[in-house]
């Protein structure tokens, strides 16, 4: 190591370890000016507190205002998260996050990953915000849902269970379903995922559409999908031949992926192709 009087600034390389009461660092290159008390890392370095493991190869500490930055391949781990981004921005103080570029957030309980561009985390309520090429994956079993917007807000209701709010230019997509609309509630507590404005849902080879559509899924698999208002199903049949219906409200069960049964509720009207064997 060495020391520079005027610069008050020490310079410690190979196997760097420094120590204080609230965390210890482990770098291959560090900077720490006792007057200012900022210490600067370059290198692989390591970060470890009570609360969380910190991982960079670049950046910087102010302990005196408790603002970080963590650059390259920065990675931040606490007890039910995992932070990724080109950098992070940390006040220490306000727990609070910015994230910037290649954003990847995720909640390891419930197998949830958000993608993006930028973002900004609440590590103390584990709440979220990422937008630019947001995309929420939710892993199950055997399948996986993908969830993509503008914006994306990640937070926590008064019984400590997951919101996911997504807001315009929405698209989801699972095995055997896709929609698309202009702002979305996904609910851990329920497993209801409801759609707002203009949405439209494909499934089972139907176009469902309304002013308002509930979905209900389990463990990855539809269990029932809801249309409020002005509902509507469109199946085509054969080129040129669609069988419709229409009804005010309609309750729509799925076993296994597929439309079984089809509630209609007040004003229900079809059109529908009876179709031979032969195709005629």
């Amino acid at each position: 190591g060495k020391y520079f009087p005027q610069s008050k600034l020490f310079h410690f390389q190979k196997n760097v370890v420094l120590v204080t009461d609230e965390y210890t660092i482990y770098s291959d290159t560090l900077h720490q000016n006792n007057e200012s008390n900022i210490s600067y890392f370059y290198g692989p370095t390591t970060i470890i507190s009570d609360s969380s493991t910190i991982y960079c190869e670049k950046g910087w500490y102010d302990k005196n205002n408790g603002v970080s930055e963590f650059i390259k391949n920065a990675v931040i781990t606490n007890e039910s998260q995992i932070l990724k981004a080109d950098s992070i921005r940390f006040l220490t103080e306000f727990n609070l996050g910015f994230m910037f570029g290649h954003v990847e957030i995720t909640d390891t309980t419930e197998n949830i990953s958000v993608f993006g561009d930028y973002a900004e985390n609440n590590s103390k309520d584990s709440t979220s915000m990422v937008t630019g090429n947001a995309l929420l994956v939710q892993q199950f079993d055997s399948d996986s849902l993908f969830l993509h917007g503008d914006t994306l807000f990640s937070e926590f209701d008064s019984l400590h269970h997951r919101l996911i709010r997504a807001y315009s230019h929405v698209k989801l997509y699972k095995q055997g379903l896709a929609g698309k609309c202009d702002s979305i509630v996904f609910s851990e507590s329920d497993s209801l995922i409801k759609m707002f404005g203009d949405p439209v849902i494909w499934a089972d080879g139907n176009q469902l559409t309304a002013e308002h559509i509930q979905i209900k899924h389990y463990d990855g698999k539809l269990q029932w999908l809801e249309l409020n208002r002005k509902s509507f199903i469109v199946y085509e049949s054969k080129p040129t031949h669609f069988n419709q219906i229409s009804g005010k409200n309609m309750m729509n069960y799925f076993d296994d992926g597929k439309l079984k049964t089809i509630n209609v509720f007040e004003n229900g009207k079809t059109i529908y192709y009876a179709t031979e064997e032969s195709g005629a």
